[in-house]
């Protein structure tokens, strides 16, 4: 669990630095409450920062210039590629880089 001050402190502190930047979380293995996924710890910051949905990862491109894709985090191989397939195939421009954030496991690192 995590301790009160803490949660609070980090709370707030990303409160008032989203107000200047564009914050984005993306939920790891330490954030999930159950192995699919579906409840994580970053969902009542959802309403000072950009959570990106476990379920999809999703590519966009802002003014960055830049195609800007999330991979969320699963222990699975098989589903870490088929993700990493589907975002090459939501790539929205192709003569820009593009940029993968993610959270992956490896194994033996």
């Amino acid at each position: 669990s995590i301790n009160v001050d803490t949660y609070n402190l980090v709370y707030s502190t990303l409160a008032q630095e989203s107000k200047a930047l564009n914050i984005i979380g993306i939920p790891g293995n330490h954030d999930f409450a159950d192995r699919e996924g579906n409840v994580h710890s970053l969902s009542p910051m959802s309403s000072i920062l950009r959570v990106e949905d476990t379920e999809k990862n999703s590519l966009f491109s802002e003014s960055l210039g830049l195609n800007l894709g999330f991979l969320p985090y699963n222990d699975s191989l098989d589903i870490t590629k088929q993700n990493l397939k589907r975002l090459q195939s939501l790539r929205t421009k192709e003569n820009v880089p593009t940029v993968i954030l993610g959270h992956v496991g490896v194994r033996g690192a």
